[in-house]
């Protein structure tokens, strides 16, 4: 089969398979009724005869199909089903279709299911086009995309012709063939400013949109075009204003934007076991992203409406360098080690916010920190060839902020550039105004400017920070109102995890462009940033969580901590102690009798191997780094490594 047939093909979804009844021979009344998808068979003798003539015609061309013969070859084809079968045989076709995914249409099914979409836009058979498209719904037919079929002037007896997809969609079964239509209507409204929670919440509010709006609409002759599809045809909308004067996003309608704002404040206050200080965000509504005029937009900040409808633990200041180490067990910031350890400055640095932190370790000290507090920890642990990989896990642990929490505590109730107004002061922030190098070489000690009206420091420069979410530029326009989360973080079709993140607030060393509330980085995970903690709130119901988990845990003298499988165990000489090494790395020692650990290693590599010493002072490790490691227990101190290459 040609080239041209095979991606022809690749874009439909298969048609007519279990067909039981056609007039003239096969006449029989079928209820439309959802029933699973038969294997694909023609029953009826007088289909099987048609079928028989199109191969017929197929196989007489020769294999060289080429752009100038390919129009003419596919007329002749799908002309042997318009002479064959009757409006009365088409609509019975279109009742008793059942659905499979485009991808798995054969060149016979392909060619009945466009004379089929064809006779129905033409004629103006609404009910036979909804039923057919409930059933059975292809992106495109003809090297067009359904929804510009919909609209193109052939479909004029059609009224309110696009319609007919709000209409399918209600009334299909089959997800697959209600995602296509969702597709068809997110592509056809794009650009308009309709939003939605879900798939199905998006095609009735860009029904509804349609139906108050239709008068001050024309269709958009480009839409669907070759050129432009194949081109830049996400940037195309199915349909224009008649007045640009009218033009607005359609979300703007029943999303206001506030005017005056109320002044907002933090709904309570803790610190945790490490001193960290967290303020509770109250849920609320905001829009994100910025407007045209404001100076450093980027294209990726399209203004659109979130709304917050949970309360989150987010932390006062970004994380400290002490506090790092205090988990990590390692320090790599650029400003400690080569200002301070180089003796550039003569500053205490174990309060400046920390840096050159990659995503995954910034989510490795969520997840210690979570153990450190007997939380859940949010992130699960993927090993991967090369790195260890975070995905979320959902639980109540302390993670990093998703980018609409984060710009939501940021603003604070402002619609301004930055929370502090129009513009950001040298007194307001680490802000690089010389042209011709970088203001200072380091970060600063967190809190030393104003906070912003939810008590958050250093929400504007000195160190970048995570988010939770993966990049995606074009995420704003497809996000959820209620709580994004962000693209997924899983690639089910090439089974990868997204290798770019989000970071947010700008650094020491940016221009104030990029301090903007709404600014967004996407650089790679393994770029290194700095980052603040949140935590979701849960409230009684989780606090009873946590109470039941540790009265199981009591129970079951069960040793919960590590962030990945566990590899090695082993007990001392005295049965006092158990020593657990895994994947994620760490040493635990336990005590037995009150089923605590007493303290953690850092064994630089996953550990494979653990053992006492006769006399129970020593522990000895082999590491995935082929290193054994010789442990001063009375002093959890690394006294000892032999390297075994």
């Amino acid at each position: 089969m040609s080239r041209q047939i095979l991606c022809r093909v690749a874009f439909v979804a298969i048609i007519m398979p279990g067909l039981l009844a056609l007039q003239s021979g096969c006449q029989q009344k079928l209820p439309v009724t959802w029933t699973e998808p038969p294997v694909t068979s023609w029953t009826c003798d007088r289909m099987l005869e048609v079928q028989k003539e199109w191969k017929t015609l197929h196989d007489s061309f020769d294999d060289r199909w080429t752009k100038e013969n390919y129009t003419e070859r596919t007329s002749k084809l799908q002309g042997v089903l318009k002479k064959r079968l009757s409006p009365q045989d088409m609509a019975v076709l279109a009742a008793t279709a059942t659905a499979a995914h485009e991808n798995t249409w054969s060149e016979f099914d392909r060619s009945a299911m466009e004379v089929l979409f064809e006779a129905f836009v033409t004629s103006g058979d609404r009910e036979s086009l909804v039923t057919l498209l409930s059933n059975r719904c292809a992106s495109e037919y003809d090297f067009m995309f359904v929804e510009g079929h919909l609209v193109h002037k052939r479909a004029k007896k059609l009224k309110d012709s696009v319609l007919v997809l709000g209409e399918a969609y209600s009334r299909g079964q089959d997800p697959q063939v209600r995602k296509t239509i969702a597709e068809a209507v997110r592509r056809g409204f794009k650009g308009l400013g309709i939003r939605g929670n879900d798939d199905a919440d998006f095609v009735e509010r860009a029904m509804g949109w349609y139906r108050e709006h239709r008068d001050q609409l024309i269709v958009n002759p480009e839409y669907g075009a070759i050129t432009i599809r194949m081109s830049n045809h996400f940037e195309q909308p199915l349909f224009k204003w008649k007045s640009p004067s009218a033009a607005k996003p359609a979300w703007m309608e029943t999303f206001p934007r506030s005017a005056a704002p109320v002044q907002p404040k933090a709904l309570d206050e803790q610190t945790n076991s490490l001193g960290m200080k967290f303020v509770l965000i109250p849920p609320g509504e905001f829009v994100m992203g910025s407007p045209e005029s404001e100076k450093g937009r980027q294209e990726n900040e399209t203004p659109h409406p979130v709304r917050i409808t949970k309360p989150f633990w987010l932390g006062v200041y970004e994380v400290t360098q002490i506090q790092y180490e205090q988990l990590m067990g390692i320090h790599s910031s650029d400003s400690y080690r080569s200002n301070v350890i180089n003796g550039s400055i003569t500053v205490d640095a174990r309060n400046f916010a920390v840096d050159s932190v990659p995503w995954n370790y910034a989510a490795e000290f969520c997840n210690r920190l979570s153990e450190e507090e007997g939380l859940p920890p949010f992130y699960r642990l993927t090993m991967t060839e090369n790195h260890r990989v975070f995905q979320d896990a959902g639980g109540p642990g302390y993670r990093l902020p998703t980018e609409a929490e984060w710009e939501y505590a940021c603003r604070a109730g402002t619609t301004t550039p930055y929370s502090f107004g129009q513009t950001i002061q040298e007194d307001q922030a680490v802000v690089n105004r010389n042209p011709s190098g970088l203001a200072r070489s380091y970060t600063t000690p967190v809190g030393s400017y104003p906070p912003n009206a939810f008590g958050l420091y250093d929400m504007h420069g000195n160190m970048s920070e995570w988010c939770n979410d993966v990049a995606d530029e074009r995420y704003y326009e497809v996000s959820p109102i209620d709580d994004p989360q962000g693209p997924p973080s899983w690639d089910p079709e090439t089974k990868r995890f997204p290798d770019r993140g989000v970071s947010r607030g700008g650094s020491w060393g940016n221009k104030a462009e990029h301090m903007r509330s709404a600014y967004r980085l996407l650089p790679p995970a393994s770029a290194r940033n700095g980052f603040r903690v949140a935590r979701s709130d849960g409230g009684e119901e989780w606090q009873q969580k946590l109470q039941d988990l540790a009265d199981r845990d009591a129970a079951s003298r069960m040793y919960a901590g590590h962030t990945a499988s566990i590899l090695s165990l082993a007990f001392s000489p005295d049965g006092k102690i158990l020593a657990s090494g895994s994947e994620d790395r760490m040493i635990k020692l336990w005590d037995i009798a009150s089923a605590t650990n007493s303290a953690t290693l850092d064994g630089k590599a996953s550990i494979e191997s653990v053992a006492f010493s006769p006399d129970g002072r020593t522990l000895a490790t082999g590491g995935g780094d082929r290193t054994v490691r010789l442990w001063d227990l009375a002093t959890s101190k690394n006294n000892v490594a032999f390297r075994f290459d």
